[in-house]
C-alpha cells in the first residue's frame, strides 16, 4: 500500500512508554513498566543557511542558490514525567540511587550535649520506638537517670529534645536501639547523565490504531526545577541529546536518533 501523501494527516496521540539504560555501547538487556509521560517533545537540529547571490547587474541581490548546513545544535528530546523509576528519579535529582540496610543495633550510651526547647541530632536516623520492645533512656553525665517525661526523640530523624531543665546538660547519656529498616537513598545536585532508550504504544486516537514511538538513543539530564515538594503529584523532567545508536537495537542498525511507526492497515 503506497503512502497518501496528499492526504492531510489527524493525529492526537497517546503515549505509554518504557525506559531501559544504555550500557556504555551495549543496548539495554531490560525495560522498566509503563511510566506515565506528561510531555514527550523533539526538537529539530538547528541549521544555518548558506546562501549564493547574485552580483550580476540584471539580478543583483538575488538570491541563486541556498543551502541549509548543519550546526553544532544537535536534535534534542524534553521529557516530563509523574510516574518513574528510581533510576528516573535519580537522573532528576542528578545524582544516584542506592539501597540502604540499617541493621537494629543497641546503642549503649551516646554521649550528646542537650539544649533546652531545641532539637539535637544524634548519630544515627531511625530509632527503635520503645513499643517495640526496646528501651530509650537518659542519663547525667555523673549516671543520674532522667525522667523520660523530661525530653522526646525524633524516632525518623534521630534527634533528642530536652523539654525540662533536669535532661539539659553537657555530656548526657543517651542508650536507644536502632530500626531494622531498608530505604531508597536518592543523592542529588550533581552534573550527571545516562543514555537510554524510550519505546512505547503510540494510541492514535483519530483511528482507534496503535503504533510505536522509539527514542532510540538519548543523553538525558535533569532539566529545570525537581519539586520533591509541591501541591501535586511529584513531577520531574529530563532532556538532551538525540544521538544515532552506534550499534544495531532491536534487530536493525537505525541510521536516525528516532522513529514513530503509524499504523495505517
Amino acid at each position: 500500500m503506497a503512502i497518501a501523501r496528499g492526504t492531510p494527516l489527524k493525529a492526537f496521540l497517546e503515549f505509554e512508554g518504557r525506559v531501559g539504560v544504555w550500557s556504555g555501547e551495549t543496548p539495554p538487556a531490560t525495560y522498566s513498566d509503563f511510566i506515565n509521560l506528561e510531555k514527550l517533545e523533539v526538537t529539530a537540529p538547528a541549521q544555518d543557511t548558506i546562501k549564493l547571490i547574485s552580483r550580476m547587474h540584471s539580478s543583483k541581490g538575488a538570491a541563486l542558490d541556498s543551502q541549509q548546513v548543519p550546526t553544532d545544535k544537535v536534535a534534542k528530546v524534553a521529557i516530563e514525567a509523574t510516574t518513574f523509576t528510581p533510576g528516573m528519579i535519580a537522573m532528576m535529582t542528578g545524582g544516584a540511587v542506592t539501597e540502604v540496610v540499617q541493621t537494629g543495633a543497641a546503642v549503649a550510651a551516646e554521649v550528646v550535649t542537650t539544649v533546652l526547647n531545641e532539637w539535637v541530632p544524634l548519630a544515627n536516623y531511625g530509632i527503635a520506638p520503645d513499643a517495640q520492645g526496646t528501651a530509650t533512656s537518659l542519663t547525667t553525665s555523673a549516671d543520674v537517670a532522667v525522667d523520660d517525661a523530661k525530653f522526646v526523640i525524633d524516632l525518623e530523624l534521630g534527634m533528642i529534645k530536652a523539654i525540662h531543665a533536669d535532661a539539659v546538660g553537657v555530656g548526657m547519656k543517651l542508650a536507644y536501639y536502632t530500626r531494622t529498616q531498608t530505604v531508597e537513598q536518592y543523592t542529588g545536585g550533581l552534573a550527571l547523565s545516562t543514555y537510554c532508550h524510550i519505546t512505547g504504544q503510540c494510541y492514535e486516537r483519530a483511528t482507534g490504531k496503535l503504533g510505536t514511538l522509539d527514542i532510540w538513543r538519548a543523553c538525558l539530564s535533569s532539566a529545570g526545577t525537581f519539586s520533591p515538594i509541591g501541591k501535586e503529584y511529584l513531577k520531574g523532567a529530563l532532556d538532551g541529546d538525540l544521538i544515532i545508536p552506534p550499534v544495531a537495537i532491536r534487530g536493525a542498525v537505525r541510521t536516525a536518533p528516532w522513529q514513530w511507526q503509524r499504523r495505517t492497515v
